[in-house]
């Protein structure tokens, strides 16, 4: 769970930020139809539905991550918009409707009403 702080660190800054993003293929690659459908001619039931119930765990933990990656990178737009004058309402307004939009598709992911390979 991330813990925020109410002004951000030097060493909150550092951390990689965009860590999980690069892994999106392969979580989707894996979540896909075509995968369990290989899967599933090459291996017994059991086995089937032991990697499904894996590959969800692995899936909901990736979404877990790339939030909190999100977050991170959030943290690091208030850092930026506090040292730049320059940062108009909108670029402001822009990061609100981002969050929103990023919290609203969060809770469907977690909520299960989209498919697994979905984007």
């Amino acid at each position: 769970m991330i813990v925020s702080h109410p002004h951000p660190t030097l060493d909150s800054i550092e951390e990689p930020a965009r860590q999980h993003a690069t892994y999106f293929g392969l979580i989707r690659q894996a979540m896909s139809h075509e995968d369990f459908e290989f899967l599933a001619t090459r291996a017994p039931v059991r086995l089937v539905r032991r990697a499904h119930q894996e590959r969800q765990r692995i899936a909901l933990l990736y979404i877990e991550n790339l939030r909190a990656d999100f977050q991170r990178l959030l943290r690091l737009a208030s850092v930026i918009t506090v040292l730049s004058p320059e940062i108009a309402a909108s670029h402001e307004f822009e990061r609100l409707r981002l969050s929103i939009r990023f919290s609203w598709r969060y809770r469907i992911v977690l909520s299960g009403t989209l498919p697994p390979a979905t984007c």
